[in-house]
């Protein structure tokens, strides 16, 4: 029975010059540390980190919350590239915009029928008068001119007006719940709250 030993010695076969050469070369490569068991890495534990500030208050939640609320991208399915489809799937759905599919529609005295003509044609969403929106939007109109979605604002449905004048501003909100939180805070039209048409927890 042959002997192998786990490292060279005097007592070792003699082994190739190729084999040497390795062996050398292994022995002048950098410890690896692992990173919790799972995967090794090259760099050390103790290296010192960069300290940005500008990257320390984007990584806070808050400033990344309130960055997402007024920066974000706004996707329309029927824009070609914004819409966060591909163009065949722009495509495809502004076709079924001109489709007679039954839908539900917003009626004057708040109630909802079920239509299918007038065909959709690219039409905003119905909003009814009694809508919660949650805070972002609130923020998102604040921060961006361009933002000013007339169902929203305006009224009217979805054949009413797709971007609301300067004029109308961005329309009365209330806080109905969680004020202050940037997660959980949701606002309603003050003249709803005045109406008792929506009521305060």
């Amino acid at each position: 029975m042959i002997e192998v030993s786990a490292s060279p010695s005097r007592h070792s076969p003699t082994q190739s010059p190729r084999h040497q050469q390795q062996q050398q070369q292994s022995t002048k490569l950098t410890p690896l540390t692992p990173t919790n068991g799972t995967r090794a890495s090259s760099h050390s534990p103790t290296q010192p980190q960069t300290s940005d500030p500008a990257s320390a208050r984007a990584a806070d939640p808050k400033t990344y919350l309130l960055n997402s609320y007024t920066r974000g991208k706004i996707h329309d399915c029927l824009c070609y590239p914004s819409g966060g489809l591909s163009l065949s799937g722009t495509l495809g759905w502004k076709m079924m915009e001109y489709l007679p599919f039954r839908r539900m529609d917003l009626q004057p005295d708040g109630s909802w029928k079920p239509i299918i003509w007038p065909l959709p044609c690219g039409e905003v969403r119905d909003i009814p008068e009694t809508v919660k929106i949650h805070n972002s939007v609130i923020r998102r109109m604040n921060a961006d001119p361009k933002y000013r979605p007339g169902n929203l604002i305006v009224g009217g449905g979805g054949r009413g007006v797709r971007r609301a004048p300067k004029s109308a501003g961005i329309g009365e909100w209330e806080v109905l719940r969680e004020e202050g939180s940037l997660v959980g805070e949701v606002l309603v039209k003050r003249a709803t709250v005045e109406k008792g048409l929506v009521e305060k927890p």
